[in-house]
């Protein structure tokens, strides 16, 4: 393997010798809150009582923001919620006399709806399309930013899948690993390379390298079985399976190219599981770590254009 990596490493010292987020938060109908009758939180309340509860307040009830419901549960006014620039009214039911959950409720300062406890059905107050997301491959990963009084934080959308992630290292995992189960090269490592073959539609051929130790009376050369392809090499060692393919110039992987800056390539695949600089080649390393295998790329700086890469096993 470490045969295999110096010969990207001296690909890469040949090439340099030779030498989204899309922003805008917005409700799904900007004038729907110039059309519609502005709720305050008083009105709110009164909304949520008699649409969601069957309940007829007085008003001296809807004023004071607080029912108590035959002893078996109250309901009362919370801080209110700004989601991506849409106001809600927050209001929680509490069972008296009982354990158990509180049940948070939402109310549109907009259209006056009413959401429940864990539902995203707010989600129906905008369109999708004017959120911030960042596109993993061709999938967007919304993300919603939650203000209110003291704190904030961000939550995050598959808008493929509609699951719901706090975390967005996470949420771009997760596509990233459905990419990696699709994606050409990485399915090769591990495979015969008779399969290589196969799908590339080239032949293998044998390649000599000059080892790195070699005993007296001993080849002085290393043999590689490799498949030549356009942008990459696809190598393997001591067997038949591909265990390193070499990235060049122009080589995709998991929607990102060889030739696309460190920055982009994490604009897309998020967070890598490790980069810093590689002191024996004297170049700047990242790699992914999908699904046991690895994928990584080389640059000249943290944020120069990267110049080669490789896909490799575990």
């Amino acid at each position: 393997m470490q045969q295999i990596k110096k010969i990207c490493l001296l690909f890469t010292a040949c090439i340099l010798a030779m030498s989204v987020i899309i922003s805008g938060c917005g409700s799904k109908d900007e004038d729907k809150a110039e059309e519609t009758t502005v709720l305050t939180k008083e009105k709110a309340f009164e909304v949520l009582l008699k649409n969601h509860f069957g309940l007829e307040p007085d008003e001296e009830t809807v004023k004071q923001g607080y029912i108590s419901v035959n002893d078996e549960y109250s309901i009362h006014g919370l801080d209110d919620v700004t989601i991506c620039g849409v106001k809600f009214y927050r209001f929680e039911q509490v069972s008296l006399g009982a354990t158990g959950a509180a049940s948070t409720y939402l109310v549109s300062k907009n259209t006056a709806a009413i959401y429940g406890d864990g539902s995203y059905d707010f989600l129906e107050e905008f369109d999708l399309d004017s959120l911030p997301y960042h596109l993993v491959g061709n999938t967007k990963i919304y993300e919603l930013e939650y203000l209110y009084p003291d704190h904030s934080y961000n939550s995050y959308i598959n808008g493929e899948t509609g699951v719901f992630y706090d975390d967005l290292d996470v949420a771009m995992g997760d596509v990233i690993n459905e990419l990696a189960d699709s994606d050409v090269l990485v399915d090769l490592i591990g495979k015969d390379i008779s399969y290589a073959e196969n799908i590339t539609g080239q032949k293998a051929i044998i390649e000599l390298v000059e080892a790195e130790f070699a005993l007296p009376g001993e080849d002085a050369y290393d043999e590689f079985t490799v498949i030549e392809c356009n942008n990459y090499k696809v190598y393997t060692y001591f067997d038949n399976e591909v265990s390193y393919i070499l990235l060049e110039k122009g080589a995709e992987v998991l929607g990102v190219s060889v030739g696309m800056t460190i920055p982009e390539i994490k604009a897309v695949l998020g967070t890598p599981h490790h980069e810093g600089n590689d002191d024996w080649a004297g170049l700047y390393e990242m790699y992914y770590l999908i699904n046991d295998k690895r994928v990584g790329f080389y640059a000249e700086t943290s944020e120069s254009a990267t110049v080669s890469g490789y896909v490799a096993g575990p």
